[in-house]
């Protein structure tokens, strides 16, 4: 059966639950979707009705027969008037395999495309697969070898379709929120700052805070923190790392200030959440 998704913001047991495997989505909603963003890839699909979507700043309409790819350097919101049928897939990019994540990781992505007659019935083909082999009750182990197939399937597709746009239609002017978001999702675990992430885009660091905020809302600064926040609540959920461990990994110096800062985020302290996981596991 469908979901009916009601309005969410996209929390820390979202990303940890799909940082380690995949996942397939159907879903259909006539509302809007806040703007957000994710740890992880996600592909879109529409296979029904009309959405309006803004990414990085950019809008955008998606109709039947269109497909875009999320990276985890997007921002963006969701606006249907009517329902829309729309399929999903999230994934961790680095479990695929490695030539494949490779490509995906080079090439220039982020546009909503159009796909061919017989491209819709492979995608949608691929997400049935994936949706009837969860209904039957899979075992976790057997399931995630099938979602991870799948889900290459789905993203040999998705690139065959980009390069067939051609690298120029691809990105026809300079995006300087992707290109940011890009370079700190690269590097947020060191301690950036705002001149040498400008100094790397080649434009003025006051440019660049203006565009940055106006896209996402939020200061650079406020990014980086929250990145690393994330990453150290996945690290705490799945890595046996000590407390201390975590910290220096996200790009903490100081101990107290990375407790204070996961205590603000999370509303407790790191370990606390940890036992906290653990606890909701074990029952």
């Amino acid at each position: 059966m469908n979901k009916i998704y009601e309005i969410q913001k996209v929390n820390i047991a979202d990303h940890a639950s799909i940082t380690h495997g995949f996942l397939f989505e159907k879903i259909e909603f006539c509302h809007s979707f806040r703007m957000h963003w994710h740890s992880y890839y996600e592909i879109e699909y529409v296979a029904c009705g009309e959405m309006r979507e803004i990414c990085n700043g950019s809008e955008a309409v998606l109709s039947q027969g269109m497909l875009r790819l999320l990276t985890p350097s997007d921002f963006h919101e969701v606006h249907a008037e009517r329902t829309v049928t729309l399929y999903k897939a999230c994934f961790d990019a680095s479990l695929l395999e490695r030539e494949l994540a490779a490509r995906l990781y080079q090439a220039s992505l982020g546009r909503a495309i159009s796909l061919s007659e017989e491209a819709c019935h492979l995608i949608e083909g691929i997400f049935e697969s994936a949706l009837l082999a969860k209904e039957w009750g899979a075992s976790d182990a057997g399931f995630s070898a099938v979602k991870k197939k799948l889900t290459e399937a789905l993203v040999s597709v998705l690139l065959f379709e980009y390069e067939k746009v051609g690298a120029d239609e691809k990105r026809g002017r300079k995006d300087v929120v992707s290109d940011v978001l890009a370079y700190i999702h690269e590097n947020y675990k060191h301690n950036i700052t705002l001149s040498e992430i400008a100094k790397n885009v080649y434009l003025s660091p006051g440019y660049v805070s203006k565009c940055f905020h106006k896209s996402t809302n939020m200061t650079l600064q406020e990014y980086i923190k929250r990145l690393r926040m994330d990453y150290s609540a996945r690290l705490l959920i799945h890595t046996a790392s000590d407390i201390t461990e975590v910290c220096m990994e996200v790009g903490f110096s100081s101990l107290p200030s990375f407790s204070a800062e996961f205590k603000r985020i999370y509303g407790v302290s790191p370990m606390a959440y940890r036992r906290a996981f653990a606890d909701k596991e074990s029952k």
